[in-house]
């Protein structure tokens, strides 16, 4: 208990000392009654204690306890504030080294390796527009990905539910609800891209084996959507095309919704 206290006392006085005002304020007092300090511990030994204490009490008759005191606190402050004052003063110049002097040594020196603060921003401003940008090319590559996948999903759903008959003839649907609905969404898709009549052209022109440019965009999306495939090149700018068995089965659909 006893050592418990006596811990906390010197905890007590030690951040006590730490502290600025309180440690200025006793250099201060011992500076300023340096001879009532000096005198305490430089008595002659023939002197007696009661001498002493009447040497003590007339130092503080002679010099007021509280006027002393006050002029103490008063120097403590104004030590404290100059010491500040002198701290920022030093501050400033070793910033104004750092980030001023030294730079435009290097500028001067090597003009490869510094760069202004301003296109630094800039740069950096540009790195974080670029990185916004590859994560929504990110997500719309992702995106698009997905409904790629799930419309050759829905593509090979289709393809497994054709039922061949025993002579191998008529193709058939073995789950017309959902063909149609695969169909559906091909009709859209065509229908975004291109006139009804257009489709019409292209798939007469399939069937009576005329060309087709290989480089029209409405083709290719046939070609995507596994409705026509090719059967011969004529040149490097056409081709002759032909219906696929799910283009077949896509024709009946689509003269039966017409």
């Amino acid at each position: 208990m006893v050592k418990d206290t006596l811990n906390s006392v010197f905890d007590n006085l030690k951040e006590r000392a730490t502290n600025p005002f309180l440690g200025t304020l006793i250099v201060v007092w011992l500076v300023k009654n340096w001879k009532l300090v000096y005198s305490l511990f430089y008595f002659d030994g023939q002197i007696k204690l009661e001498d002493r204490l009447k040497y003590i009490d007339k130092y503080f008759k002679d010099h007021s306890f509280l006027l002393n005191l006050v002029f103490v606190i008063l120097i403590t402050l104004g030590v404290l504030i100059l010491t500040y004052i002198l701290l920022t003063i030093s501050r400033l110049l070793t910033d104004f080294y750092e980030r001023i002097v030294i730079p435009w040594i290097s500028k001067v020196t090597d003009r490869s390796t510094v760069v202004l603060k301003v296109e630094y921003n800039k740069l950096l401003e540009e790195v974080k527009r670029l990185e916004t940008r590859l994560d929504e090319e990110r997500l719309s590559r992702i995106t698009a990905q997905n409904e790629r996948d799930d419309a050759l999903k829905s593509k090979e759903i289709v393809r497994d539910e054709v039922v061949i008959d025993g002579n191998g003839n008529s193709p058939a649907l073995g789950s017309a609800n959902k063909s149609d609905l695969y169909f559906d969404e091909v009709t859209t898709r065509i229908r975004s891209a291109m006139h009804k009549d257009e489709f019409d052209s292209i798939i007469s022109d399939v069937l009576n084996r005329n060309t087709l440019s290989k480089h029209s965009e409405k083709v290719h999306l046939l070609l995507r959507e596994g409705l026509i495939k090719l059967t011969g090149d004529v040149s490097t700018s056409v081709a002759q095309y032909s219906l696929t068995d799910e283009g077949k089965l896509y024709m009946k659909y689509w003269n039966k919704s017409r």
